[in-house]
């Protein structure tokens, strides 16, 4: 499995206006991509600004695929002006042994 996370925090000023775009992308990539199998939104209690994604696909192919969709590449130029900073990073999932 390949995880991604991403870090973003999100100028204040579109704190409101990014949330739902953002949950919105998520909905989109688990309904409409196959490799796609979580995708969480999270954010900071105490910093709304702070935003954290968990996102399991498949494999590092079907994150490629993600990356080509409508729905991601619209995302993207959206919150482009509205993101402060973003930190993107791609892990691989352990499996647990019980």
């Amino acid at each position: 499995m390949f995880v991604v996370t991403v870090n973003f925090v999100i100028k204040k000023d579109h704190i409101d206006e990014f949330e739902p775009v953002m949950k919105k992308q998520a909905r989109n990539s688990l309904r409409d991509e196959a490799g796609c199998l979580r995708f969480d939104v999270c954010s900071d209690p105490k910093d709304r600004s702070r935003i954290f994604l968990y996102e399991l696909y498949e494999s590092a192919d079907a994150f490629a695929l993600h990356l080509k969709t409508k729905h991601f590449l619209d995302f993207d130029k959206t919150v482009k002006d509205w993101t402060k900073t973003k930190v993107a990073e791609n892990w691989q999932l352990l499996d647990a042994e019980v």
